[in-house]
């Protein structure tokens, strides 16, 4: 146990020739409802802890889980040559699975939460799991297909690259360079909320605004001269922002 007083366990999975390393934090009111949370590209389970905690104080679990290949602090298995959102989307899939089937939680029990490139895998994922309750998207990553179709002129063109300084394979610019990212996006009827601040210059906030504009039931919050990530202020903001969310779902 991470943390006695609050109830934090390590939590890795062991699924099918993947090994997903996470953390479970375990609500204080003894709820069955769980949000599975993300994080942004080359990160890990440890940049959202503050959000855990404070949803565990307030009724959530949460699992936070690192994506295999996800970054070179990851625990769980896999490498970086061979992520990319789609293969973030199918670690959400494969951790909803086991929660549903091993551990007896219900779909309508379940929320996605992602930040950044997290963000991005997570909405792939409720477009394949339909009955969630609710997705939680902080400044998602919407932006990544353009950067690969800018970065490479042609599918045929696409190879190894560095993202912010991380070689990532050509698998990374392939699996999403033909998304259709809005018209998938939509499948998802469910509850969404969206958080971006409108002086990001990594994910500029127009691709939020999109995202909005096609979720059938979407609830976007605009974090006036907030950039990409946030802090002080505008994250306790943001963490109060998806807890009424959860409350109204």
């Amino acid at each position: 146990m991470i943390d006695k007083e609050l109830k934090i366990w390590e939590y890795p999975l062991n699924l099918g020739n993947k090994r997903i390393y996470g953390l479970f934090y375990k609500s204080l009111n003894k709820s069955q409802k769980l949000i599975i949370f993300g994080h942004g590209f080359g990160g890990d389970h440890n940049d959202n802890d503050d959000y855990a905690r404070f949803l565990a104080m307030n009724g959530y679990n949460v699992y936070l889980f690192d994506f295999c290949g996800g970054s070179l602090t990851s625990k769980s298995s896999g490498s970086m040559l061979k992520m990319s959102a789609i293969s973030e989307k199918e670690d959400f899939l494969a951790i909803i699975d086991y929660f549903i089937e091993k551990e007896g939680i219900a779909h309508e029990d379940i929320y996605l939460a992602g930040e950044s490139q997290g963000g991005l895998a997570a909405a792939l994922a409720a477009t394949e799991r339909k009955m969630l309750n609710g997705l939680i998207l902080l400044y998602p990553g919407f932006v990544i297909i353009d950067d690969a179709r800018k970065r490479f002129a042609s599918f045929d063109e696409i190879d190894e690259t560095a993202i912010f300084g991380l070689l990532v394979g050509k698998k990374y610019s392939a699996d999403v360079y033909n998304l259709d990212i809005y018209s998938l996006i939509s499948q998802y009827s469910g509850p969404v909320l969206i958080i971006h601040g409108d002086k990001d210059t990594l994910v500029p906030v127009t691709y939020s605004l999109k995202a909005s504009q096609v979720y059938q039931n979407c609830d976007l919050h605009i974090l006036n001269n907030a950039g990409h990530g946030f802090h002080g202020h505008d994250r306790l903001e943001s963490m109060l922002m998806i807890l009424r969310f959860l409350k109204k779902h």
